[in-house]
């Protein structure tokens, strides 16, 4: 694999998946005057993954793949096991940490064994690193948390910590709720609402720090072209909503009553410890976003709705 002098290429893990596709797809449409992008994805199933993400994208299912003499410019992983999509069991939760930590460690020994090193990595992380308040407002500074999810956080940010020691500029983005009519969590909370099955959960006074995938896929963009930006940074819009906030407005939009609640004891007796994510929130802020300039297209949760 040997990029065109003319080009910049990125690297991607998790590519195919609900912000990496958008991400493929805004570098595959570039910009006016901009130069031609390199796209080469992480992906365990190549087949279908070129397929969803068409022409102009390698896709390799090895990071060995690469070789040292290769030139990449930007790396961006967001590989990971979804966090929806099932009961936490023991064996499901070992997988978010392994998915997580085994790729960025994977990345960090290539980045060893590359000759030229890219000029920056953009790391995912969550906003689950500052664990869980309904009073405490987040910023970038803030120390993390004591629960799992916390931990999960905590553990992926430090396997990337290598690239730092190397040269390399360190971007780990804390990313919040993302919300896009295409998927992720929208669409079933969209569809419930529809039926009018929109529900306020719990006490619905939980903190819900959301993002437009629009906003998330610029401010990656945007990260990877600002040298004077490093360590962590939060991918959430400016004004976090309650989650009967988001419940009403998501009714409200569709046109459809909200009236309905689900006790948070009932949701814990069927969701477990994932009852958790619906349940506990935390007020998290872009400040660092803000501080940089970056143009946000959507501030509040009814234009991102």
């Amino acid at each position: 694999m040997t990029a065109k002098k003319h080009s910049k290429t990125w690297l991607i893990t998790g590519g195919s998946g609900f912000i990496g596709e958008a991400l493929v797809a805004a570098l595959k449409q570039g910009g006016q005057g901009e130069r031609k992008k390199q796209i080469i994805v992480l992906s365990r199933n190549q087949n279908k993954t070129q397929v969803k993400l068409g022409r102009g994208v390698q896709v390799i299912t090895s990071l060995d793949e690469i070789a040292a003499s290769e030139t990449i410019d930007v790396v961006v992983n967001l590989a990971g096991e979804p966090l929806f999509g099932g009961l936490w069991t023991k064996k499901r939760k070992q997988a978010f940490f392994d998915s997580r930590l085994g790729t960025t460690q994977a990345l960090m020994a290539l980045l060893g064994r590359l000759e030229t090193k890219p000029s920056v990595i953009i790391s995912g992380s969550a906003i689950g690193y500052y664990g869980t308040d309904e009073t405490r407002e987040f910023h970038e500074c803030a120390l993390p948390g004591n629960d799992d999810m916390a931990r999960l956080c905590t553990e992926w940010e430090t396997a990337a910590k290598p690239a730092e020691a190397m040269g390399i500029r360190l971007v780990l983005l804390r990313i919040g709720l993302v919300l896009d009519d295409a998927g992720g969590m929208l669409a079933p909370l969209k569809l419930s609402s529809k039926l009018g099955l929109g529900a306020r959960l719990g006490s619905g006074k939980q903190w819900m720090s959301w993002v437009s995938r629009t906003d998330l896929v610029n401010m990656i963009l945007f990260a990877a072209s600002h040298p004077a930006i490093k360590g962590p940074i939060n991918g959430t819009a400016p004004h976090p909503v309650t989650q009967r906030h988001f419940a009403d407005a998501l009714a409200k939009k569709v046109r459809r009553p909200r009236f309905l609640w689900v006790p948070g004891l009932f949701l814990k007796i069927f969701l477990g410890q994932m009852a958790g994510l619906l349940l506990e929130g935390q007020k998290v802020l872009p400040r660092k976003a803000i501080d940089m300039g970056f143009d946000f297209k959507h501030t509040n949760v009814e234009d991102a709705l």
